[in-house]
């Protein structure tokens, strides 16, 4: 008999039997964490036994974003993870306000592109990870930028750069979303804006932790390897924000196509590995 149901912390036992052959899973690292909200994680199962699991996290009340694909590797291979996925991502579009799913995965991991694809996902955008442990090569002799603390001044860039052009923002390390109002509400004030002299430019910053400690900087045009004063306001929010943890912090890039073709030669930057972001939007879905 095969069924489907959300996993609780009682299950923990059960998915440590899964056969993944994976050296290391974050999911069971945190596993009581993602089975409750708002994470939301659920299991497939045969004749009783666990051999799969997908699952679904609620940002800012109107995103869903999908992931922890598991699969036993004795039932790879089987269109389990598509069928179970497919599943998953129906239960997150009947949650109440929701108006975007999606899911993000590595270029490379072409299996998992296809499950999404298969599940009715599109994609959506491709960016390049990037981190440093320093980025004082990156500094020059000009001034920093000048930082912008009124939320009015910071929607409107936000309106410019992201919302009106129905770009993608890079929310967190991972997890970029479509930009709109609802994904800002009450970050504003903990998120830092600087604006460059001529007023023209603005770069973002704001802490992430994913494993370690990130500053993430948020900068949409393609001359970040040259635009005068950009580094050396980076590199001043980096060092405020490693004396105030008090432990290692790294600077987090999400690069587009335009921006790695401009990327200086050398760098302080470690590329990882190229993302995919797919999704859908549900505005209507089931809100007849």
């Amino acid at each position: 008999m095969s069924t489907i149901r959300l996993l609780t912390i009682e299950d923990y036992d059960q998915y440590l039997s899964m056969v993944t052959h994976l050296e290391r899973d974050y999911i069971a690292d945190v596993f009581e964490r993602l089975t409750s909200p708002p994470h939301y994680l659920y299991g497939h199962f045969v004749d009783g036994e666990l051999i799969g699991t997908a699952g679904y996290s609620i940002f800012q009340d109107e995103y869903a974003m999908l992931g922890r694909l598991r699969t036993d590797v004795r039932w790879r291979g089987k269109s389990m993870a598509r069928h179970l996925l497919t599943y998953v991502k129906e239960q997150a579009e009947q949650e109440e306000g929701l108006t975007w799913v999606g899911a993000n995965t590595e270029s490379q991991n072409t299996p998992a592109r296809r499950v999404l694809t298969g599940s009715g996902l599109k994609e959506w955008h491709a960016f390049q990870t990037a981190s440093a442990e320093q980025i004082d090569a990156m500094t020059d002799r000009h001034t920093e930028w000048m930082p912008i603390h009124t939320v009015e001044e910071k929607i409107q860039w936000l309106d410019r750069l992201y919302i009106e052009p129905g770009r993608v923002f890079p929310f967190e390390c991972y997890y970029p979303f479509p930009a709109g109002y609802s994904l800002f509400k009450n970050k504003l004030q903990e998120w830092r804006f600087f604006e460059n002299h001529d007023k023209d430019r603005v770069v973002i910053t704001k802490p992430d932790w994913k494993g370690r400690h990130f500053l993430q900087v948020i900068y949409p045009w393609n001359d970040l390897a040259d635009r005068p004063g950009l580094w050396n306001t980076v590199h001043a929010q980096h060092q405020q924000m490693k004396q105030d943890m008090e432990d290692e912090v790294l600077v987090w890039l999400d690069l587009t196509d335009e921006q790695m073709a401009v990327f200086p030669d050398v760098h302080p930057f470690t590329f990882h590995s190229k993302w995919i972001l797919h999704g859908t939007r549900i505005h209507d879905i089931n809100r007849v």
